[in-house]
């Protein structure tokens, strides 16, 4: 599973300029991903860190990494919403088939015609899905008529937590020009708390490896 940077947005709350990986590759959701981050002169801390040796911050490194980590289990929920589609579409058509039904009666007509139904079916697929990306990007709107989430519904990006703790070693320095290739994987967890290891290559250094720690958003 591959994630360019339209569906990262749809999975994290971070934006420019602290959104710090551009894509992530051979996600296995929960378990395992690779993040890739292209360093640029352009990055606004450059101008500051430093001015006659620019160096992408350690701090940044171990973002870039708890951001590739939190895609990764964020994309745990995606089946989530994909169920929560399958569901409301039936939901939304049924009730849409029995308004068309109620309306032929008023007129004095039988059974809506397959075409009928097949339209009504369509709708309700397109306004469920429109509110699903809507959700998906943060923005509450109504369900249709009859239908209700379930109370412990979350989309995929609330339920990114917290780095709450870090224990990493760098090798070298990443400069601009650097493509920094983001490897995690799962080591543990334990309810909310999960363990990540990590390494990050550009090329094949090794520049940086270690272990961090996530908690998720309840």
């Amino acid at each position: 599973m591959d994630f360019n940077i339209q569906k990262i947005y749809q999975l994290l709350p971070h934006r420019a300029p602290f959104l710090l990986i551009d894509k992530v590759v051979d996600c296995t959701p929960g378990i395992s991903a690779v993040g890739i981050k292209n360093v640029t002169i352009d990055e606004p801390f450059f101008n500051g860190h430093f001015p006659t040796e620019p160096i992408f911050p350690g701090a940044l490194t171990i973002e870039s990494i708890a951001q590739t980590a939190a895609v990764m289990l964020a994309a745990k929920f995606i089946s989530q919403m994909e169920k929560f589609v399958a569901e409301a579409t039936v939901a939304a058509t049924a009730i849409a088939e029995a308004k068309a039904r109620a309306e032929a009666e008023a007129k004095g007509e039988s059974e809506p015609d397959e075409q009928t139904k097949a339209a009504a079916k369509a709708k309700a697929e397109k306004e469920i899905k429109a509110i699903v990306e809507a959700r998906m990007n943060g923005i509450n709107v109504a369900l249709p008529e009859g239908f209700e989430l379930p109370e412990d519904f979350k989309s995929p990006a609330e339920h990114v937590g917290f780095l709450i703790s870090t224990n990493l070693k760098f090798m070298r320095p990443i400069r601009p020009g650097d493509t920094m290739r983001i490897r995690v994987k799962l080591k543990g967890a334990m309810g909310p708390l999960t363990q990540i290891d990590s390494e990050v290559r550009v090329g094949n250094d090794l520049v940086a490896k270690g272990v961090i720690g996530l908690s998720e958003r309840r």
